[in-house]
């Protein structure tokens, strides 16, 4: 993926136009780096190089630095390139439009120096042509200008002569103060609250939401969704916090709200207050001309400078908010893919609804048989799907393995799992099969099964209903694999996730999912195209070139197999192979291959092909196998022995998947009707937010711990604390995270509504945590 960017934006031919380069603006945002570092780093962006990659196999070079810290470094490089490729552009379309020799110039050295995008944007906005004129342009139509810089450089002029034209001066005037340069400075600088203003966020109810209100004050408004909505942004009603102090999480909620039309939010800066910082506040004029100057730069306050701040401030937050809600949003995908599947187990995987749909799975994920349920009454099936349920049991008996079913979240959950609950208690099954069932998450899994690659996966042939039910018991089987075929707006992971910017969410998917299945890696031999095209260095056609070869010649027999992979050069299997891992083959196929491609042990390890032979001779000197690394957790080593190369390469081959356990394996329900306040839980975390943590503790609904719980109130709740040392002081605790288990008490049930609306407010158990 990267290197076809790296194509896309950067060519040897297209000039460097901006006045800082490139290590300029990555040393300005990861200062660990020397400038040697960055240097080194870029030669390995331009040559396709990924981040898992450079993570694991070039720490000589970064120092030992996380992925995710790598992800910044690459996201700030194509920032950059973009930026230049928009500079470059503006250069080339904007500085022909722009009227004298010297503005030219001025222009241009703007362009050059530009931080952001957004900078290049407001020039050529400034300097675009428009349809109609502007009042200012229509003054300058009538000689006005001169007279009026006159005015603001502080020289009379005798403004009787101008009588007819005191409007045209007024628009004039604050059209030349709004695009001063220290205006414009100021502007941005109190935008990004780099300058300490009074600014308040504030809301105000929409007019549809006044309209709900009163209808249900009247009685005449039924119990609706809307009104649930709104149920849920009460608190947000007469909000009013400081710019400064309001934290990411509140303004994706005030975001949200204003998206589904129930509140309206702005920055309020007050006309006193606004002044203070203007440029112009302090502009000496003619004695004679302070009146008419004071109601230009009254009327250019009012109308120019606070509606700049307003835009300024809420873009700003709502820009920053989303780059957190992202940023949290990989964090939990990450952990998401480090879940550890279930093995050995045959799964019957069961997708609610007002019928069901089921799948029987191997243990491979392979589709065994499929089925729709039906109830003979709530929370007990019927008998035809009691017996094929018996008969897939009597199977798995037959092949000595244990069951599972797994049950998709979604509507009916609570019916299906009580159902199933029913015949285990009833002793439905050969009493030699071990019988359980856990919940999954099912987000996604119906819109993955209408999707083309879910009709090449499984067959136009195969019933779409019955897709979803496979993907829910495949999720259970091989998380990773599964989850990686789903959009991510859909997987349920972060904070607002729906209200973000889809294209920037999926490119932080793609490279959270990137850089973890290849740090988790994968056998090429078992790993499906998805899985595949998301390794380092690997895409959609590589990763199809694998699977073909995979399936006219067999198994793969040794990593250096894949260089007979059509399409895989060089420098790809230098990003992949680390990677993809290759298991022992039998000794019949030992017997078949040419030399260069015979199987090595290290095939089976994350040591790169590179460095097997210094593997090789570190092993025999520690006389060790590979086999022997695979249980050991640590070799005594004198680190005044060997370079740091070689104590890379023993970390390696200890190195074992950091994998977070499968979800909870019950055989009865747990009711929310029936949960009492201090009742104690083990649950599992599912979702992360800076405001709560969303636990699943077995019943239908996820568990709401409010994140004050692992702070002290006053801590929380302390207004004078920024965002960035609000979420500095939370990343400094030991919070639990996705797929983390934790024991937590019921604290209280709300139920404002009904069923739907009920939230379980839980606490962390102090006495075990």
């Amino acid at each position: 993926m990267w290197r076809q960017l790296a194509a896309q934006f950067y060519a040897l031919d297209k000039p460097w136009v901006l006045v800082n380069t490139i290590e300029y603006f990555i040393l300005k945002e990861v200062e660990e780096l020397t400038i040697y570092q960055v240097k080194e780093l870029i030669k390995l962006l331009k040559k396709g190089c990924e981040a898992s990659y450079i993570a694991r196999y070039r720490d000589d070079i970064h120092g030992g630095l996380s992925p995710q810290r790598i992800r910044k470094i690459i996201e700030i490089y194509f920032e950059v390139l973009e930026l230049n490729r928009r500079v470059e552009s503006a250069l080339r379309n904007v500085i022909p439009k722009v009227v004298g020799v010297g503005e030219k110039q001025e222009v241009r050295e703007r362009l050059k120096y530009c931080q952001s995008v957004d900078e290049v944007s407001e020039i050529a906005r400034e300097y675009g042509e428009g349809d109609g004129k502007s009042k200012a342009q229509i003054a300058r139509e009538h000689g006005l200008e001169a007279p009026c810089r006159d005015v603001l450089n502080g020289k009379f002029v005798d403004m009787r002569e101008f009588t007819a034209h005191e409007q045209h001066f007024i628009h004039l005037a604050a059209d030349i103060i709004s695009k001063d340069e220290n205006v414009k400075q100021a502007a941005i600088n109190l935008c990004q609250l780099k300058t300490k203003c009074e600014i308040l966020i504030t809301t105000h109810l929409t007019e549809i939401a006044k309209q709900k209100l009163e209808q249900k004050r009247n009685g005449t408004l039924d119990r609706d969704e809307w009104m649930k909505g709104l149920s849920a942004f009460s608190d947000l009603v007469h909000f009013k916090r400081s710019a400064y102090f309001i934290r990411d999480y509140m303004v994706s909620t005030l975001n949200r709200g204003e998206e589904l039309y129930i509140i309206v939010w702005q920055a309020e800066i007050d006309s006193k207050e606004a002044k203070k910082f203007h440029p112009f506040a302090g502009r000496e004029v003619h004695p004679k001309l302070k009146i008419p100057f004071r109601n230009w730069f009254d009327y250019s306050v009012k109308n120019h400078f606070i509606p700049t701040l307003q835009l300024g401030v809420k873009k700003f937050l709502l820009r920053r908010a989303e780059c957190r809600a992202i940023e949290l949003f990989g964090q939990n995908v990450e952990r998401l893919f480090c879940q550890e599947g279930i093995h050995d187990k045959y799964v019957i995987a069961l997708d609610p609804g007002w019928f069901i749909k089921a799948a029987f799975l191997d243990p491979e994920g392979n589709v065994v048989s499929k089925h729709v349920f039906h109830f003979s009454e709530e929370s007990t099936f019927n008998h035809r799907a009691a017996d094929k349920l018996k008969q897939w049991s009597q199977y798995t008996r037959d092949m000595g393995k244990c069951l599972v079913f797994a049950i998709g979240n979604g509507s009916n959950t609570r019916n299906t799992q009580v159902a199933v609950s029913k015949l285990i208690q009833s002793e439905q099954f050969p009493e030699e099969v071990e019988v359980a069932f856990c919940v999954v998450p099912e987000h996604g899994a119906s819109k993955y099964s209408i999707t083309d690659a879910a009709a090449e996966e499984f067959g136009k042939n195969f019933d779409p209903k019955m897709r979803s039910a496979v993907s829910i018991g495949r999720r259970l089987i091989d998380p990773m694999s599964e989850y990686v075929k789903i959009d991510p707006e859909n997987l349920g992971k972060g904070q607002y996730q729906h209200s973000n910017d889809t294209k920037l969410l999926h490119e932080k998917r793609v490279a959270v999912v990137r850089d973890r299945c290849s740090l988790n890696g994968t056998d090429v031999n078992t790993a499906s195209k998805v899985l595949l095209s998301n390794i380092s260095g690997l895409n959609e056609e590589l990763a199809a070139a694998i699977v073909d070869y995979r399936e006219k010649h067999g198994r793969f027999i040794s990593r250096n197999e894949l260089k007979r992979v059509p399409k895989i050069n060089e420098h790809v299997f230098q990003q992949c192979a680390g990677f993809l891992r290759v298991t022992r083959p039998d000794v019949s196929l030992l017997k078949k291959v040419p030399k260069s491609m015979e199987w090595n042990p290290l095939d089976e390890t994350i040591v790169h092909p590179e460095d097997y032979a210094l593997a090789t001779q570190l092993l025999k000197d520690a006389c060790l196998t590979v086999e022997d690394t695979k249980t050991l957790e640590t070799i005594l080593l004198d680190p005044g022995w060997y370079s740091d190369k070689e104590l890379r390469i023993f970390e390696l081959l200890l190195s074992k998947p950091n994998l977070r356990p499968p979800p909870e394996m019950m055989t009865e329900v747990r009711n929310m009707n029936d949960l009492e306040v201090d009742e104690i839980f083990m649950g599992t975390v599912t979702n992360k937010t800076d405001f709560a943590l969303f636990v699943d503790i077995g019943v239908e609904k996820d568990g709401f711990v409010h994140l004050s719980h692992y702070l002290s109130k006053v801590e929380y709740e302390n207004p004078e604390l920024t965002p960035q040392e609000f979420l500095q002081m939370i990343e400094e605790l030991e919070i639990p995270s996705v797929g983390d288990q934790i024991e937590v008490v019921v604290e209280r049930i709300d139920n404002k509504y009904d069923d739907d609306s009920i939230r379980i407010y839980l606490k962390p158990n102090q006495k075990s945590n």
